[in-house]
């Protein structure tokens, strides 16, 4: 199916200046990413003369898009069996099993959750999506990483997709993850906030931007000094987290909430409550605090400190607003197995 949109604004105030446009254009038009405004037909004006995705935009300008793209050829109907946890003519809530990529992508255009939604809920499911809402990934309003188990909800049609889509665009919901991390909190609760961009070395990792250091390292690995965790967690020079994001770009606000549920002799089970939706939000989190996530490959260096452990990072409880009543329902997806068998090992260790 191919579609055809045009979509006009002015950038207001709140916007930083010299913003790149497709950022611009993907927080004003949730269901456009900004990796969709690729193709060739597709058309960006600033000020009504041709732009490119990267050109910038600053409070005042004009912004057209021309937006064309083929839309679901790729995806197929596959009977994958979901973990339901809700179900309604709005929307379906699934616990999402570890390892399932959430729509297709390159390398990925298979055994996905949409490959699923388009075989239990058909063309019409597709069409309708494609048409009125999300133009690459029917019922999508928020994703977890393909690594990370636990509750997602999806939309089942347009009007509760936009619902939805506005529930966490302006966090009026709550998410609540369960984490092993790696290290002895000296801190048994506190908050994270600071600034998150994408890591200028490498566009798939995100890190806090320059001048992020004023968080106190809270410790970590036998006794180590506090020089050495701060070096160790921001000039690794394998993920360079912590003040090496693009210092062109103003990063956006991210907040986390953590609290040690249980501290065991090398890691901690903590629950984390995130106030905004940052992609990797928890794993960037907690590595710039000295307590990577175990298991994470991207933002962690300590994997042989736990060898065979995948990411011990499970979304626990979501609460949101159902998108026709109105009434506020949480749901909660239990730990899954792998957290009681590392918690097992972490004992016996």
């Amino acid at each position: 199916m191919r579609i055809e949109r045009d979509y006009d604004f002015v950038v207001d105030e709140s916007t930083a200046s010299k913003t790149r446009v497709d950022a611009f254009i993907a927080s004003k038009v949730t269901e456009l990413s900004r990796s969709a405004l690729t193709g060739d037909d597709c058309q960006i004006l600033i000020n009504g003369k041709k732009a490119k995705k990267s050109d910038k935009v600053s409070p005042g300008d004009s912004v057209n898009l021309h937006f064309v793209a083929d839309v679901f050829e790729k995806v197929e109907a596959e009977d994958i069996p979901l973990d339901i946890l809700y179900e309604d003519q709005d929307m379906l809530v699934i616990n999402k099993a570890q390892g399932m990529v959430v729509h297709p992508g390159a390398g990925n255009p298979n055994g996905t959750i949409v490959n699923a939604l388009a075989f239990r809920y058909g063309q019409a499911f597709i069409e309708e999506m494609a048409d009125e809402c999300d133009v690459s990934r029917p019922g999508i309003v928020h994703r977890l990483d393909k690594d990370t188990s636990g509750v997602m909800v999806i939309a089942l049609n347009a009007r509760a997709h936009t619902s939805l889509s506005e529930q966490f665009q302006s966090h009026d919901i709550e998410k609540i993850y369960y984490a092993f991390c790696d290290g002895i909190f000296q801190k048994h609760e506190d908050d994270i906030e600071c600034l998150l961009a994408r890591d200028k070395n490498d566009r798939k990792l995100f890190a806090p931007v320059q001048q992020q250091r004023s968080f106190i390292i809270q410790g970590g690995l036998s006794a180590k000094r506090t020089a050495e965790i701060e070096n160790e967690v921001y000039n690794d020079p394998k993920y360079r987290l912590g003040g090496s994001a693009d210092r062109h770009q103003e990063g956006k606000y991210s907040k986390s909430h953590y609290e040690v549920v249980r501290q065991l002799p090398q890691a901690a089970l903590v629950k984390v409550q995130i106030f905004t939706g940052r992609t990797h939000q928890i794993r960037v989190h907690m590595k710039y605090i000295g307590h990577p996530v175990i298991g994470d490959v991207m933002y962690n260096n300590r994997l042989s400190r736990f060898p065979g452990a995948s990411l011990m990072l499970h979304s626990s409880i979501l609460e949101i607003n159902h998108p026709t009543t109105g009434e506020r329902m949480r749901f909660e997806a239990p730990l899954p197995e792998r957290f009681s068998e590392l918690e097992q090992k972490l004992r016996e260790s």
